[in-house]
């Protein structure tokens, strides 16, 4: 029977042993020579030390798995970005009684804006998707940001929107029946709807 080390004895030959393996690692994790490929058979085969100094012996990994299978054919989707230009724009401010032009959107910018300095209304089209954002009010905060707002049904929020687009001779021809979810909560109380 071997005698039990002392406690110190035990760190310093762990100490040891964590160290010999740090000192081993950049070669086992070492880059191959040039040319060579990385195929399993031109790499050496990882090394595991052992404490004192040798090798436990070589590892070798096997992967057993097929490969997916792939369709003879797949969709190829194009994204088709609108062209939206500042006078679009200007042409769309009038259906919502704006009589100013549009800004061409500033480098980095991702929408073109019209606007009324007076009332604080604007109008947003993004380059991107051509998604239309309309601001009736500078103060967003006293509409977003109400302890208890007093908001329609659904029902009703969707006819308000509907009214709103046919109005401004938006509503696309096509629509069907709107989707009406929240748009934002305050303090755990929904602020505002959102009607797609």
């Amino acid at each position: 029977m071997m005698p039990e080390l002392p406690q110190r004895m035990k760190r310093r030959y762990i100490i040891l042993i964590l160290c010999m393996a740090l000192l081993a690692l950049p070669a086992a994790c070492s880059n191959p020579p040039d040319g060579a490929v990385p195929n399993g058979e031109d790499m050496p085969k990882p090394v595991l030390p052992s404490p004192a100094g040798g090798s436990i012996g070589q590892a070798e990994f096997e992967l057993a798995t097929d490969f997916p299978t792939a369709p003879d054919t797949v969709k190829i989707y194009k994204v088709v970005h609108p062209n939206i230009t500042a006078e679009l724009v200007t042409e769309l401010g009038r259906k919502f009684g704006f009589t100013g032009e549009a800004r061409p959107p500033a480098e980095g910018q991702e929408r073109v804006l019209i606007g009324d300095e007076e009332t604080g209304e604007k109008l947003m089209v993004y380059l991107n998707s051509g998604g239309i954002k309309y601001y009736a009010t500078r103060d967003l905060d006293s509409i977003l940001y109400v302890k208890n707002p007093s908001l329609p049904s659904y029902e009703e929020a969707e006819r308000i929107a509907t009214d709103f687009l046919t109005q401004k001779g938006l509503l696309p021809a096509d629509r069907h029946s709107g989707k009406v979810d929240v748009g934002g909560t305050y303090g755990g109380v929904v602020t505002h709807l959102v009607v797609t």
